[in-house]
């Protein structure tokens, strides 16, 4: 039986999935359920979506009409100073999320039955992204997956 820091929380709650995912940051040990996986993965698109969306809106905004119609157009230094930082944060944002985005997929992984060796796979072409997001998706049965540490 699992330590209860190292056990999976199945119907997690938003705030609860991504309360835990921020604490486990860095942690590669114990089990996580699908929705310690799937609610950080939504804020995680939310937020990008949401900074992308106000780049795009300034940039389009802040488009001034060309002169003739050969000349392209150009944007205004307002919306350029919007656009950046937002580009810049988004980037920033998931730079700072790639460990524990693959933490609590090892995780789950352990709570499918596998080794977390398996995340490996996501970098077979095609198949591999595909593949892993049926073992993520899988349903839970940690008793197939005895480590030494557990």
């Amino acid at each position: 039986m699992l330590p209860a820091e190292l056990a999976a929380l199945p119907g997690a709650s938003f705030g609860e999935a991504l309360r835990r995912f921020f604490r486990r940051y860095a942690q590669f040990r114990g089990t996580a359920s699908v929705s310690e996986l799937v609610w950080p993965l939504l804020f995680r698109l939310l937020v990008s979506v949401g900074l992308l969306t106000i780049a795009v809106v300034s940039l389009r905004v802040g488009e001034i009409p060309a002169k003739t119609v050969y000349d392209k157009p150009d944007v205004a230094d307002w919306a350029v100073a919007i656009a950046t930082p937002c580009l810049i944060a988004i980037a920033i944002f998931n730079l700072a999320l790639i460990i524990p985005s693959i933490a609590v997929q090892v995780r789950r992984l352990h709570d499918v039955g596998k080794s977390g060796g398996w995340w490996f796979i996501s970098f077979v072409p095609i198949a591999g992204p595909i593949w892993l997001l049926v073992l993520l998706l899988s349903s839970s049965r940690p008793e197939l997956f005895r480590p030494k540490w557990a």
